[in-house]
């Protein structure tokens, strides 16, 4: 049976993207950790990771999905915003971490790349470290 979800709100808190999921009808959802045009974000607190999963366990909302900033570009030919990128992205795996989600999407547009872009991201992914 196929899973319906949605791109949630984290407005007033985690566990409030799992209340808007629920409220429409979604199986599962995905929500930014933090604001997803900035490089900056504030904590996860433990209560806040625990109120998302007790949300998640009392809907029944399953396979839920952290989505990475915007401004991350694993593939920058630019020294400093490709490290940012790596750094940040890091920081988007420990955040999905902690609130144990199911996976952790990426912004990509990958049309024409060219070969010394592709190069670089290959071999300089994070797992890569």
């Amino acid at each position: 049976m196929p899973i319906l979800g949605a791109h949630m709100s984290i407005a007033g808190g985690y566990y409030r993207a799992v209340q808007r999921a629920a409220e429409v009808g979604c199986d599962c959802l995905q929500l930014f950790t933090h604001n997803n045009t900035q490089w900056r974000a504030k904590k996860i607190t433990p209560e806040q990771a625990q109120a998302f999963r007790a949300h998640l366990s009392r809907t029944g909302i399953t396979h839920p999905i952290a989505h990475a900033s915007y401004l991350i570009n694993l593939g920058s030919p630019q020294q400093r915003l490709w490290r940012r990128s790596v750094e940040a992205f890091r920081s988007e795996l420990r955040r999905a971490q902690m609130i144990e989600v199911n996976g952790q999407g990426v912004g990509a547009l990958l049309v024409d790349v060219p070969p010394a872009i592709s190069d670089r991201l290959a071999p300089r992914s994070p797992e890569a470290d």
